[in-house]
């Protein structure tokens, strides 16, 4: 379910004639993504989110320089305004990708992951 939080966001301004870092309250919508497919078609990007459920999808005009797909998981995003709903969409293939991911030893897959071993005691090449 998206809420209104209040983060604190970095920019760049000006300090005494010179560019520089500065950062400011500001109060965004956060949505807890289960998954979030990014297209990327060059100059225009496309996304498609699930969270708790319910379906969004928005564009941004963004130069990537890349003609791809990609999908992320367990995302947190931000934006200024409320995204639209676009109706109803399923986490179960996130479930199912992940089961096949981690098998069925899930700590121990993380583990090897998180020390560089591939399973079975291989070292990575």
């Amino acid at each position: 379910m998206p809420e209104q939080v209040q983060i604190e966001e970095r920019y760049w301004g000006w300090c005494t004639w010179r560019p520089c870092r500065k950062t400011r309250v500001v109060t965004k919508w956060r949505y807890d993504f289960s998954f979030v497919v990014v297209s990327y078609r060059g100059i225009r990007t496309s996304y498609r989110g699930c969270e708790f459920d319910r379906r969004y999808e928005w564009k941004r005009w963004e130069f990537s320089g890349r003609f791809e797909d990609l999908t992320l998981y367990f995302v947190s995003m931000y934006f200024k305004n409320r995204l639209s709903d676009k109706g109803s969409c399923s986490s179960s293939g996130v479930v199912r990708h992940l089961a096949n991911v981690l098998g069925d030893d899930p700590v121990k897959t993380l583990r090897e992951h998180a020390t560089g071993r591939e399973p079975h005691g291989r070292a990575p090449r």
